[in-house]
């Protein structure tokens, strides 16, 4: 794996877990958040990189893409990555499928720090963090102390903070 060297520090790769299946148009969609970090990312140059599989292009299946193919580039995906970050919406709760299983291979297969974002709340200490939008796979191990997640408000400064604060695992 090639490290980016920035400031004499290693560079981290996060990899970004959000609800994209509700609606066909980004605008609705929570991809706009995740683009909104790639944009970030990229005009203010931090020195944090993306590892995850929003860009890909999958091979068709039966049904619109194969799951195998998806399962083995997102957990390469995950095994190259030193943090895991989840945007929370009112969406991502209630995602069966993709969601569930990359927090289960991130915690459980990887132990890759949490960081959860919140694009729709404020820093209000009586609301948050707001676990009406945990999916339950997160839930659980938050529930049972097996493991413990870092809780930001979405904004460049709290989540460029959040990344410098973790401690990753070396690569």
């Amino acid at each position: 794996m090639s490290v980016e060297i920035n400031n004499g520090k290693h560079s981290p790769c996060v990899y970004t877990c959000f609800d994209a299946t509700r609606h066909s148009n980004p605008a609705k969609s929570d991809i706009k958040y995740y683009y909104l970090l790639r944009a970030w990312r990229t005009r203010f140059a931090h020195s944090f990189r993306f590892t995850d599989a929003h860009e890909l292009k999958l091979e068709s299946g039966s049904d619109g893409f194969n799951n195998s193919h998806l399962e083995t580039e997102l957990l390469e995906r995950l095994r190259l990555s030193d943090i895991f970050l989840i945007i929370l919406t009112s969406y991502t709760a209630t995602n069966s499928k993709w969601i569930p299983w990359e927090i289960s291979c991130a915690i459980d297969q990887f132990s890759l720090p949490v960081l959860c974002v919140y694009p729709n709340s404020a820093m209000n200490i009586d609301q948050f963090p707001n676990r009406t939008l945990w999916p339950g796979a997160l839930r659980e191990r938050i529930a049972e102390h097996s493991y413990g997640v870092i809780h930001v408000p979405f904004g460049l400064k709290n989540i460029a903070a959040a990344i410098d604060a973790t401690t990753f695992r070396a690569q």
